[in-house]
């Protein structure tokens, strides 16, 4: 099994500072679908609230707008696949195992919980935990906002 943290420090700082800058940008920002954000859009955003961390690697390894605008589209493009597969997954819970919304997972360690036992019983899910540990994280966190929408009223089911 290939470890996330032994992927993500063979990142180039660009992608890293991506890592940093879409989560401050759902710190500031409310996001409905990935597919309606876009990366040059999401860093202005972040470079108006001055976060540290994303001003720090942009200092520190001197990047270049397109090169953070570059590593912000790597994670959007990877939070847009794993919402996909989030959205699958939660809508398969409520489905298949009759959950009701409010059973839903909303804690991170619940979430990352009951998506390990998915992974266990779904063999598409257990390769991408086991080979791309990266689009795994991604979908826990999708996972986690997914469920939180669901269970808040944000986000209804059809």
């Amino acid at each position: 099994m290939i470890e996330y943290e032994d992927v993500l420090k063979e990142l180039p700082p660009h992608v890293r500072m991506g890592r940093f800058a879409m989560f401050a940008f759902e710190s500031v920002s409310r996001v409905t679908s990935w597919e309606l954000e876009q990366a040059d859009l999401i860093f202005e955003e972040v470079v108006k609230t001055k976060d540290l961390s994303v001003s720090a690697w942009i200092k520190k390894y001197s990047l270049d707008r397109q090169q953070c605008i570059d590593g912000v589209e790597f994670w959007l493009e990877l939070r847009r696949v794993a919402e996909e597969i989030a959205l699958e997954i939660i809508l398969r819970w409520l489905e298949r195992d009759g959950l009701d919304i409010e059973e839903l997972p909303t804690n991170h360690n619940y979430v990352d919980w009951a998506l390990f036992a998915e992974s266990e019983e779904d063999e598409a899910l257990w390769d991408i935990r086991a080979n791309d540990p990266l689009l795994f994280g991604e979908i826990c966190i999708e996972t986690e906002r997914i469920t939180n929408a669901f269970v808040s009223g944000e986000l209804k089911q059809n």
